[in-house]
């Protein structure tokens, strides 16, 4: 008999579909109004990137090909007040750095690793149908923006590319 990890809420059954277009239990949660509701900032740690989880880390497998760390190691923190623009700009340096596609299944052959992005981005039109609510009785209309930046060389965003809306990616250095 085989001992299975215990479910609790069910989430998982939903994160690890390949589909797109489905209820997303990520997006119920930035929804929630005493979660995603009463949150001011997002970081994301990026100091030391592993190559997926579980993985020892090394010098070999954590230090990214990509500019601007150039075989260094990230050395980064992300910060936003969105954080459906936060998920989408790690979203696209991970999906993006040889060093964890080259070691990471699932963001290498699963497509649909952006499901709860899309869906948050189109909140009031999901794609699934779902009416995200803030679990005190009040419909979501907004969840944040989700969106690639123009290429993965230039790394520009809508509003580094001029327009009022949107994300921007700001690369600050010591």
């Amino acid at each position: 008999m085989t001992a299975l990890t215990p479910e609790g809420a069910n989430l998982h059954q939903w994160l690890i579909r390949d589909e797109m277009g489905i209820y997303s239990p990520l997006d119920d949660l930035m929804a929630n109004a005493d979660l995603g509701g009463k949150t001011v900032l997002y970081m994301l740690d990026a100091i030391i990137c592993a190559p997926s989880e579980g993985a020892s880390i090394t010098g070999d497998n954590s230090r990214w090909q990509q500019a601007p760390f150039n075989d260094h190691y990230t050395a980064s923190v992300f910060v936003s007040q969105n954080p459906v623009a936060i998920d989408s700009v790690g979203a696209d340096f991970l999906m993006n750095e040889p060093t964890i596609t080259s070691r990471n299944g699932s963001l290498r052959d699963n497509p649909t690793v952006e499901n709860y992005l899309h869906e948050a981005g189109l909140v009031g039109h999901e794609p699934s149908g779902t009416t995200y609510t803030d679990s005190k009785g009040g419909t979501i209309a907004n969840l944040g923006t989700h969106e690639h930046g123009n290429n993965f060389v230039a790394k520009q965003y809508s509003r580094n590319l001029g327009k009022n809306e949107g994300i921007e990616l700001i690369c600050l250095k010591k």
